[in-house]
Order: structure tokens, then C-alpha cells, then sequence
């Protein structure tokens, strides 16, 4: 839900309508807020990992202490060390953990990690799951 979110933010930030900042119908944004959000609904996230991010105020040790404690480990720190990839011990657990992070004290929020793909070129063809950028002039 929280991609969905993300994709509606950018889609509200970015596009201009004829009278000013506003939602566009129709255009090269809007098609790719779409496409991200099809794109999420197609790529399943990645069953045994979670991103989590934690509060900046929250030391490193406190940060693997939490982490611990749910059970999971460290794959990867991200932003700063605050955005952490940790990974579930059984992907069954997934929505567990996600919960017991999301409720504990320091953490902003916990979700689910999934894998966006990108598509360089701009040949009419896309494939599962990429998500396809308009082109650009100069």
C-alpha cells in the first residue's frame, strides 16, 4: 500500500494541468505513475525480505538490537545506515515481522522489498514487470 501511496505522491508533485500544478489526465507522467503502479502490483515483492526504516535519531546499536530481536538479519543499510534491508528467517513469517516492526518504538516503517526494473530502450516493446520511461528531448 505504501508504493501505491508513493506513486500517487509523484503523480501529484510532478504533473502540471493547463491551469496550473494539478492532476493530468492523460501524458507522459501520468503514464508512468501507472505503469509503476502495475509494475508493483505484477512484481511480487521479494518473499523473505523487508525494507525498514528507522528513526535518525536511533543509534546503530539500538538499530541491531530491534533487528535482532524480530528474528532477522541485516542483508543491507541503506540512506544513512536508517534504511536497512533485513531478511526473515521463513518467508511464511514475512507479514508477522513486518507487524512487530512496524509497532515497535524508532521505526517509521517496514515493507515489504521488491525489485523495480527499468527499460532502457524505447523500442515499442515492453517486458513483464518493466517499467517503461517516455523519451526525452532535448
Amino acid at each position: 500500500m505504501a508504493n501505491l501511496g508513493l506513486v500517487l505522491a509523484i503523480q501529484s508533485a510532478l504533473t502540471l494541468s493547463p491551469g496550473g500544478i494539478g492532476p493530468v489526465k492523460d501524458g507522459p507522467v501520468n503514464d508512468i505513475c501507472m505503469k509503476a503502479q502495475m509494475v508493483s502490483q505484477t512484481n511480487p515483492p521479494i518473499t523473505n525480505q523487508l525494507l525498514v526504516q528507522f528513526d535518525d535519531n536511533l543509534s546503530d546499536a539500538a538499530i541491531d538490537e530491534i533487528v535482532k530481536r524480530l528474528g532477522s538479519t541485516v542483508i543491507d543499510r541503506l540512506v544513512g545506515g536508517k534504511l536497512l534491508v533485513v531478511e526473515v528467517p521463513y518467508p511464511e513469517t514475512l507479514v508477522q515481522i513486518e507487524s512487530a516492526f512496524e509497532a515497535t518504538p524508532g521505526v517509521k516503517y517496514a515493507e515489504p522489498n521488491q525489485v523495480y526494473k527499468t527499460q532502457p530502450d524505447n523500442t515499442g516493446t515492453v517486458e513483464p514487470g518493466v517499467i517503461k520511461l517516455p523519451e526525452v528531448g532535448n
